[in-house]
C-alpha cells in the first residue's frame, strides 16, 4: 500500500512536471509567433510594393508600361455638347442684334439660319428656338429687310422656306440702302437748323454717312472686278 502510494505520487509529480514544461514551451512558442507576425506583415507589404513597382517599370517586367485604356467618349455626350454649343452661339447672336435695337428673338432666328445647311420652314425655326409663330415671322421679316435672310416660295404651297443670305456684298448693299435712307432724312433737316453752328454740325454728320456709302460702293466695285477676272 505504501509503495503503491509512492508510485502514484511520483507519477503525478512526473506528469505535473511534464505539463509545466509543456505549458512553458507553448507559451514561449506563442510569444515567438507574436514577434514574427509584424515581420510577416512587413514582408507582405514589401512584396506588394515590389510587384506594383515591377508592373510600372519596363526594365523590371520587360515590357512597356502604359496606363489603363481611357474611357471612350460617349457619342451621346458629344451630341449633347454640340447642341449646347449651338445654343450658346444662337443666344450670343441674339444678344448682339439686341444691341442693335433689334428684338433678341430676331438675332436668335438669324443664328439658327446661319448654322443650317439648307433652307428651313418657319415651323422648324419655331420648334428649334421655342418661339411663337409671331416672333419667328417678325424675325424673318426684319432679317429680309436687312438683307440678312431671304425667303423661297414652294411650288403649290403658300408656305415659305427661309435661309440666311450669304455674301459680303448682300450685307453691305443692304447696309448702304438703310444709310441712304438716313442721309435723306438728314438732308431734309438742313433748312430747319438754328444758326450756323448747328448747320455745320448737321452737314458734318451727313458727310460722314455719305463717305461711308461711297467707300463701300468702291469696295463692292473692286470685288466685282476681281470676281470677273477670276472667271
Amino acid at each position: 500500500m505504501s509503495g503503491g502510494g509512492a508510485v502514484s505520487r511520483g507519477g503525478a509529480a512526473s506528469r505535473g512536471g511534464a505539463g509545466s514544461r509543456g505549458g512553458a514551451a507553448g507559451r514561449e512558442t506563442a510569444r515567438e509567433e507574436a514577434r514574427r507576425e509584424p515581420a510577416r506583415h512587413d514582408s507582405d507589404a514589401n512584396e506588394e510594393a515590389r510587384r506594383n513597382s515591377d508592373a510600372r517599370d519596363p526594365e523590371r517586367r520587360g515590357t512597356e508600361w502604359c496606363d489603363p485604356e481611357p474611357k471612350r467618349p460617349d457619342p451621346n455626350d458629344r451630341a449633347a455638347d454640340e447642341r449646347d454649343e449651338r445654343q450658346q452661339f444662337i443666344d450670343a447672336l441674339g444678344d448682339v442684334l439686341a444691341s442693335w435695337n433689334l428684338p433678341r428673338s430676331t438675332g436668335r432666328v438669324y443664328g439658327a439660319l446661319l448654322l443650317r445647311a439648307d433652307p428651313v420652314t418657319f415651323d422648324d425655326l419655331r420648334a428649334e428656338l421655342r418661339l411663337s409663330a409671331g416672333a419667328v415671322s417678325t424675325g424673318v421679316r426684319e432679317l429680309v429687310s436687312w438683307g440678312l435672310a431671304r425667303t423661297i416660295p414652294q411650288p403649290g404651297s403658300r408656305r415659305l422656306l427661309v435661309e440666311a443670305a450669304g455674301g459680303f456684298e448682300q450685307l453691305l448693299a443692304a447696309s448702304h440702302e438703310r444709310t441712304r435712307a438716313f442721309i435723306r432724312v438728314l438732308d431734309a433737316g438742313a433748312g430747319l437748323v438754328d444758326g450756323l453752328r448747328a448747320g455745320e454740325r448737321l452737314a458734318d454728320v451727313t458727310a460722314l454717312f455719305e463717305g461711308y456709302v461711297d467707300a463701300g460702293e468702291r469696295m463692292l466695285r473692286t470685288r466685282a472686278r476681281a470676281a470677273d477676272g477670276a472667271r
